[in-house]
């Protein structure tokens, strides 16, 4: 069985001949539209699945940048051969010819208010905070523009299409519990992360859902995890290292629509991935895919990991799934 049907399979509860591992950074260097270090550190990793990164295009083109509301409210969806779209598709297309059928290529996608803060982020500073000063001034208008940037995110997802992916990861971090509460969350963002959910099963074959919530340990940074509960998701990726959150073993039964989940490590620097040694790794994936099961489970972080963990210490993940498998069988 080689990467991608593993990761396919594990996505889909069906039988795996090891847990997949499908951990995701950034790679910030746009040198070569970041293709040949995507790929090499695939390769070098031993990863399962390859998830194209959006550096160098979380905020959106314009001129002139989008830093007021009147920006905003003059922002229209780009054309198809808008350079925003056609780099993009470069990227993709170029990791999937080089890459082919070995493994699962995923790329991450983002909702409307995830690409008004990212921009806003690059051209005022702040995003985190600085989008809720544009929400609580400047509601409705919100609102309107947030109608265009879906428009136009769903035209690029339409275009990517053509790089032959095999899914979207979708990264719903609209939920915080200090951005919103549950009531505001489900009047004004949720038909936006519904939409976004059924565009992307309509139009690729696989979805892994992304609940990002950027403050580790801090309760108020959580998400509202039940809102997301039953979401058609075939994979669920969720921070299991925030507060009232739940382990992976949990997340199989309470995410009543996915087929599996995916996660289960930490991040951070502080984390086993990042400052274990090759024993320490290897008994904390074990005890992982113990306590999961091997069937429905993927093994990754809880977000894009620190660029600088070595590449040896997902290996040493990769190697632990063999070990167990080999010694358990996999079922």
């Amino acid at each position: 069985m080689n990467a991608k049907q593993r990761m396919l399979n594990a996505m889909n509860g069906q039988p795996v001949d090891r847990v997949p591992v499908a951990f995701y950074r950034h790679f910030p260097d746009q040198t070569d539209n970041t293709v040949s270090e995507t790929i090499r550190w695939a390769q070098s990793t031993r990863s399962d699945m390859v998830l194209v990164a959006s550096d160098g295009f979380y905020p959106l083109m314009s001129d002139p940048p989008l830093q007021t509301m009147e920006h905003w409210k003059a922002f229209r969806p780009y054309k198809r051969s808008h350079p925003y779209i056609t780099i993009q598709l470069d990227r993709c297309r170029r990791i999937v010819d080089a890459i082919g059928d070995t493994h699962a290529i995923f790329i991450c996608a983002f909702t409307p208010m995830a690409h008004f803060k990212h921009t806003i982020g690059e051209t005022l500073g702040g995003g985190q905070t600085r989008i809720m000063e544009f929400w609580n001034a400047h509601r409705s208008e919100m609102l309107q523009v947030f109608d265009v940037l879906e428009e136009n995110n769903f035209i690029l997802l339409d275009e990517l299409k053509k790089a032959g992916l095999d899914g979207l990861m979708l990264s719903l971090q609209n939920c915080e519990k200090w951005r919103f509460s549950r009531e505001d969350y489900m009047q004004y963002l949720h038909p936006y992360d519904t939409r976004f959910v059924e565009f992307a099963n309509q139009n690729y074959p696989n979805t892994i859902g992304h609940l990002c919530s950027w403050e580790t340990g801090n309760t108020n940074a959580c998400i509202h995890l039940d809102l997301f509960r039953d979401y058609d998701l075939q994979a669920v990726n969720w921070g299991i290292y925030q507060r009232e959150s739940m382990s992976m073993a949990e997340g199989k039964a309470y995410f009543r629509k996915a087929k599996s989940v995916m996660g289960g490590f930490d991040r951070n620097t502080t984390g086993v991935l990042y400052g274990g040694s090759e024993s320490e790794i290897k008994d904390f994936t074990k005890d992982l895919i113990a306590q999961t099961g091997q069937q429905g489970f993927i093994l990754s972080a809880d977000c894009s990991i620190n660029m600088e963990t070595p590449d040896e210490h997902i290996r040493w993940v990769v190697e632990a799934a063999e070990e167990y498998a080999a010694q358990n069988g996999c079922k």
